[in-house]
């Protein structure tokens, strides 16, 4: 049976448990790589680490996990509860699922492979996997493994499934089942992020390396860089402190069910690790391509190269890196993936003109919103970097009528309206996430427009834009993933 707590109390409990357990074990919560710490570096992240304490309890997160790189200091620290039926103390030994971060090592291994002279990033997915195939045959023959790595392809991306099973052939299994995958947009024309677009990526990797994709992200990322307290394999954590996701709702917060990812998308998210580690491949994407020992893992250029513009995403001034997003937050040039898993949400910064990095693991549904609060304050502090808040603009009913309709995709369609003046939009999902129960609509949410296509909630931490056709005409909205107009 369930266990649900009620909003209020497991706030308190998460208060009572930051205030006696992070005061007492501070020391041991935080860790510098460096024995001459720099007092002002010192002073912001005690202010951090207390906005982290104060938003956790507020937004009902029991766990967190943070780490700052700083001018090639580290520090990390841990907050909360692992688990509200079994609760432990979160540690710097403790892992949370980083989910879609993980992308971004698929994509490091494809460029080492392509420095090795193994793969050919402009190549025609067919040359590796000549029975690749979605359902539009030009698509097919004409996608290159590069498009796997930018959200180019233009299929659908959400394709969750759990019937590819747990063998070493859990990729073909799963490719075998992408083989009448829809286009939601034409081939390179439209960034619309895409999950199973990793499952292709990986199956290359696995192809051209003759290994499995969980032993190949073992040597060639965790090994390689010196990550020692990172996983893939989810039997392999099963000795070792971590935390499990948790749902929030209006009843109260429980256990999410299930945890562990399916194997044929460990590519794409399945990656698990310490804040401590998190930090150890941001210092690596910030640096030479050498790990901590000075072996030389990677070439400098190749790291670059992921960080410079791919294609830039229509309707926004941000862009695709190969894996990375790329935007900016006021004067500065920002790095950035998020990650979701069932209950766990998780964000990783880059500044690299600063030689900064910021990571937030939650273990809570919610914790996207946590980590857009703590990640801004934290450009706030150290570099008094924010964004200004967008300038709402009015449009007459008659001009928001060509806003409404119905868009739709696989996983779910989003309804909107005019009412009152006001855009309305209603998401209904249409498929399951890992088994679990389809969800019901969600509450109809007002957005304003803040530029021509670009519209945002009243929290101001959602925004989608509109994407037009050639012709002028809306063809598309966009939250990450795109939605066809009907």
């Amino acid at each position: 049976m369930t266990t649900h707590i009620p909003l209020r109390c497991i706030a308190l409990f998460s208060l009572i448990l930051s205030v006696t357990f992070i005061a007492a074990f501070s020391q041991a919560h935080e860790h510098s790589s460096n024995t001459n710490l720099d007092p002002e570096i010192d002073k912001r992240f005690e202010q951090l680490s207390a906005f982290v304490n104060k938003e956790m309890t507020e937004k009902t997160v029991p766990g967190v996990a943070i780490g700052v790189l700083f001018n090639g200091e580290h520090r990390t620290r841990a907050f909360g509860i692992t688990n509200i039926n079994n609760p432990q103390l979160v540690t710097d030994k403790t892992l949370f699922q980083i989910g879609s971060i993980t992308k971004t090592m698929t994509g490091t291994i494809m460029m080492r492979l392509a420095e090795q002279g193994k793969l050919d990033l402009d190549a025609n997915v067919r040359q590796y996997l000549p029975n690749f195939k979605v359902k539009d045959e030009q698509v097919s023959a004409n996608v290159k493994v590069r498009d796997l790595l930018t959200h180019m392809s233009g299929w659908v991306g959400d394709h969750f499934s759990t019937k590819a099973g747990a063998g070493d052939d859990a990729l073909s299994r799963i490719l075998a089942e992408m083989t009448e995958l829809e286009q939601l947009a034409p081939l390179n024309s439209v960034y619309s992020y895409n999950n199973s677009a990793f499952y292709v990526a990986a199956h290359i990797i696995e192809v051209v390396t003759k290994d499995t994709i969980q032993n190949v992200m073992q040597s060639m990322i965790f090994d390689d860089i010196g990550m020692h307290d990172s996983y893939i394999v989810p039997s392999d954590v099963m000795t070792k402190p971590y935390v499990v996701g948790h749902n929030n709702a209006a009843k109260g917060i429980s256990v999410a069910q299930r945890w562990a990812l399916y194997r044929a998308a460990w590519a794409a998210g399945g990656g698990i690790m310490t804040a401590g580690d998190m930090l150890k491949y941001a210092a690596f994407h910030l640096g030479d391509g050498t790990n901590s020992d000075g072996d030389q893992v990677m070439q400098q250029a190749s790291l670059l190269a992921m960080q410079a513009t791919q294609a830039a995403k229509v309707g926004t001034k941000d862009a695709i890196g190969i894996t990375w997003h790329l935007s900016s937050v006021g004067n500065l040039k920002v790095v950035t993936h998020g990650g979701a898993t069932n209950g766990q949400q998780a964000y990783l910064l880059l500044i690299p003109e600063k030689d900064f990095a910021i990571t937030v693991l939650t273990n809570a549904g919610n914790g996207r919103a946590l980590h857009q609060k703590v990640i801004a304050f934290a450009l706030e502090q150290y570099f008094d970097a924010r964004n200004p808040e967008p300038i709402l603009q009015t449009r007459t009913h008659q001009e928001l009528v060509e806003y409404a309709g119905l868009y739709s995709r696989p996983f779910r369609d989003l309804k909107i309206t005019v009412v009152d003046g006001q855009l309305m939009i209603q998401a209904i999902p249409k498929q399951s996430f890992l088994g679990n129960e389809i969800a019901p609509p969600s509450p109809l949410r007002a957005f304003n427009f803040f530029e021509t296509d670009r519209i945002v909630d009243k929290s101001g931490n959602f925004k989608a834009e509109f994407i037009r056709n050639e012709d002028g005409s809306i063809g598309w909205i966009r939250s990450s993933r795109i939605f066809v107009k009907q």
